[in-house]
């Protein structure tokens, strides 16, 4: 059922260096999030049964669309210089907010969004033929924003890169998070094989409506 030798992962470049600390003291303790206390933690029950109906799955409709969107895209934020040195950047070519105003801050935006994003978009090249089939005249009509992509061509270079763009992206995130909950087995003599596995793990997560709040707070303002 499971191999039991590890399989070599040493050609694939990993997200980053090890280091045998504990989440608090990673690099991204810096973050602002992290140094205004927003990170939070709550006892979480997933709900992922193989095969059980998704909430945010099946072809797209309208409605299901803007359920996505509300999902990632929630604007620019603000960084002022210190924010950008404690993350190990420089501000040397980053756009400055209001406008390019030097006197502002500096645009930026969370990552959890942009990994929501990929995954939409990701979801979004799977349905190609549907979109180009059943809400190609929706799409041109101004929704160009929520359905980005050529439609109407499985094979354009643009969509292709930015598919491969965002699925190494939630691989890296995903090695660099490396969830090591155990997934449990249980018997399944219904099944074909026999067996099946539970996917409704137990979770120790992170407070997202907090986080929601604090990309509130301090959204983008232009002048």
């Amino acid at each position: 059922m499971f191999n039991k030798k590890p399989p070599d992962y040493s050609h694939v470049d990993s997200p980053g260096e090890s280091s045998l600390v504990d989440e608090e003291s990673r690099g991204f303790i810096d973050a602002p999030l992290f140094e205004d206390g927003v990170i939070e933690y709550q006892d979480t029950a997933y709900s992922n049964k193989f095969g059980a109906r998704i909430e945010l799955g099946g072809p797209p409709t309208i409605e299901l669309e803007h359920k996505w969107l509300n999902l990632w895209s929630h604007g620019n934020i603000e960084l002022q210089t210190e924010d950008i040195h404690r993350l190990g950047k420089s501000t040397e070519h980053l756009v400055h907010a209001g406008g390019n105003d030097p006197k502002r801050g500096y645009v930026a935006n969370l990552e959890v969004f942009h990994y929501l994003h990929c995954l939409n978009q990701i979801r979004q090249f799977t349905y190609k033929e549907h979109y180009a089939t059943h809400m190609a005249e929706w799409i041109e009509k101004d929704h160009r924003s929520i359905v980005n992509m050529n439609v109407t061509d499985p094979n354009d270079a643009f969509d292709r890169m930015h598919i491969d763009h965002c699925i190494d992206a939630l691989r890296q995130q995903l090695m660099c998070s490396a969830d090591v909950v155990p997934l449990l087995v249980e018997v399944d003599e219904g099944s074909k094989f026999g067996y099946e596995t539970d996917f409704n793990v137990n979770m120790k997560c992170r407070n997202y409506e907090r986080i929601l709040e604090w990309q509130y707070a301090h959204a983008l303002v232009e002048n």
